[in-house]
């Protein structure tokens, strides 16, 4: 069923809310009453579905539901006709709260009016509806941006002046932020906000091709991390030094083997050519004396017996040798990584405390830190 209303614009609507420039003009709008699954999203809807554990998000929703409930869908939503599916509309911009909310709440037919927008009106309309009531999670974000600039050939620069961003700053970490492993988007779905994006980064060394780590092993290598981070167990600075100890053990554990693989093979026979070796020095000893002697002692030293001579044992070091390392060079750097991340606290802690003077407990534990650290100091 089809009513007519007067001066009804839902883009001057969008325009009050500062997502799309327009003009109000004097037209009718034929508002119609449509199959809810007749209305299909916007072709740059990124957003996923609301996530089961976002309480916040659901909450909204439900309000939302609770409201078609009582006042029905008001106003209208718009639509645009689909180009390739008769009898099919899908939303230019807002609207798809509203219309997953009638969905839910039971309705059938919700109403509407039906707008023409081009495709880059339609694109941009939608990136601004999402990004002014800050509903994209970072990683939609992102794939908003890339589909954007992929289906008009923007730069990031342009876009940003295209949505009036003052810096594709933000535009180029949601971008980035999407090429990331599976596990770390699982993460910043959890964790939103900035800390959220500057663990993704550190993580994502890990998969940097210059340290050679396979998909597998840097998916084991990070789960640890990402779940003491989840759970609070972890800050960012601290998930930044995992990363770092882990990199810089893969690289000593690689470089120790490239030169394993490198170095020349040992002898395969050593019994033997130690045998060969003392043989001729045997030789040597016997028959050199003879050479100093007069013509009539050299004959009879020649023909006199010959004593054995005892195996030189030491011509061949059989022995490996020493070394000054004494512990794995993994554990030596995983040491390092947890000193420094004790300084860094202690170094946060100092700007806590100012000017003031410590509580007798934090004299306390004070002490016995100062202590335990000169003791290691002092090992030679």
């Amino acid at each position: 069923m089809a009513k007519t209303r007067k001066r009804f614009d839902p883009l001057a609507r969008m325009s009050e809310q500062g997502i799309v420039g327009y003009i109000e003009e004097e037209t009718e709008y034929q508002v119609l009453e449509v199959l809810v699954e007749d209305i299909l999203d916007s072709p740059f809807q990124t957003r996923e579905e609301i996530a089961p554990d976002n309480d916040e998000e659901q909450a909204k929703f439900a309000q939302l539901v609770y409201s078609i409930k009582t006042r029905g869908v008001h106003p209208p939503i718009p639509v645009q006709r689909h180009p390739t599916l008769p009898g099919k509309y899908f939303l230019p911009a807002g609207g798809h709260g509203r219309r997953d909310a009638a969905r839910e709440a039971g309705l059938d037919t919700i109403p509407i009016v039906v707008v023409e927008f081009s495709e880059e009106e339609v694109g941009l309309a939608t990136a601004q509806e999402n990004l002014a009531r800050r509903e994209l999670t970072t990683i939609e974000e992102g794939r908003l941006y890339r589909q954007l600039m992929d289906t008009f050939g923007w730069t990031q620069e342009e876009l940003a002046s295209r949505l009036g961003m003052k810096n594709r700053g933000r535009i180029k970490d949601c971008v980035a932020l999407v090429e990331f492993a599976p596990d770390i988007l699982a993460m910043v779905r959890r964790r939103r906000g900035n800390s959220g994006m500057r663990a993704a980064g550190y993580l994502h060394r890990l998969d940097d091709p210059r340290y050679r780590i396979a998909p597998e092993e840097a998916r084991r290598l990070r789960a640890p991390i990402i779940t003491g981070f989840l759970a609070n167990e972890r800050t960012t600075e601290g998930v930044r030094i995992d990363v770092e100890t882990l990199l810089a053990t893969t690289q000593a554990q690689q470089a120790h083997t490239e030169h394993k693989m490198s170095a020349p093979p040992a002898p395969t026979n050593t019994a033997a050519l130690l045998h060969n070796h003392t043989e001729k020095k045997n030789e040597q000893l016997v028959i050199a004396p003879s050479h100093f002697m007069p013509s009539e002692a050299r004959e009879a030293h020649v023909h006199a017996p010959v004593e054995p001579v005892s195996p030189i044992v030491n011509v061949v070091n059989t022995q490996p040798a020493p070394t000054t390392l004494h512990v794995p060079l993994s554990e030596t750097t995983e040491r390092e990584g947890q000193v420094q991340e004790v300084f860094k606290r202690f170094q946060r802690y100092k700007r806590l405390i100012g000017n003031e003077v410590p509580s007798e407990h934090e004299r306390e534990t004070l002490t016995k830190l100062a202590g335990e650290i000169q003791a290691i100091l002092d090992r030679t």
